[in-house]
């Protein structure tokens, strides 16, 4: 499993959301930012979990969160010296009190305690698990200049019957280059069924 980040900030005192990948599979990666302020005050965090679209999906929170959805961020510096002072918060995921139970996307919503509905910033990521073997095979155009940015695909990829209801409505496959999103391409269901193969 892995996760990826991507952030939404909506406060302007919000400087340089990171996280810090661990090299072993979701085991204490850091999620890290600076809030520009002289004091510190209490902040919390929620785990959301969301569709392929971002949108909170209607798995409940039980089902996709073992332990708290909800949590204080305890880990908190205030800075010394530099003439705009900050405070330094950070937490990991998972932690003593949160874990993941499923795969998918989700948003962390950061926000002063009690205010979730002003958040201070959002994060996506995903939750990602091996659960299927792929081939991706591509086909260059024959046209030699139109083989300098047009190309074919077909994609393979094994899937277990008894874990997947109605593959050509529930499955969907989405392409990045260098995990840009703003040319991702999204395949909805195979185009046909092989054995236990879905072919795209």
């Amino acid at each position: 499993a892995n996760l990826r980040l991507s952030k939404s900030l909506f406060k302007c005192e919000v400087f340089e959301v990171k996280l810090v990948f661990d090299k072993a599979p979701l085991l204490n990666d850091e999620i890290d930012f600076d809030l520009l302020k002289n004091h510190s005050e209490s902040l919390q965090y929620q785990l959301i979990h969301c569709d392929k679209d971002w949108k909170t999906s209607n798995i409940s929170s039980m089902d996709a969160i073992d332990g708290f959805d909800t949590d204080y961020i305890e880990n908190q510096k205030i800075s010394y010296g530099p003439i705009q002072q900050y405070i330094h918060y950070s937490f990991k995921l998972p932690n003593n009190h949160t874990n993941f139970l499923i795969s998918g996307n989700y948003i962390i919503k950061i926000f002063s305690e009690g205010e979730s509905n002003k958040p201070i910033a959002n994060i996506k990521f995903f939750v990602s698990e091996q659960s299927s073997n792929v081939n991706f095979n591509i086909d260059e155009s024959s046209d030699v200049e139109q083989s300098k940015y047009l190309q074919s695909y077909e994609i393979e990829c094994t899937y277990n019957s008894s874990n997947t209801i109605d593959p050509f409505s529930n499955i969907y496959i989405n392409i990045e280059q260098n995990h840009q999103t703003f040319n991702q391409q999204w395949i909805s269901g195979p185009n046909f069924i092989k054995e236990n193969k879905l072919v795209f």
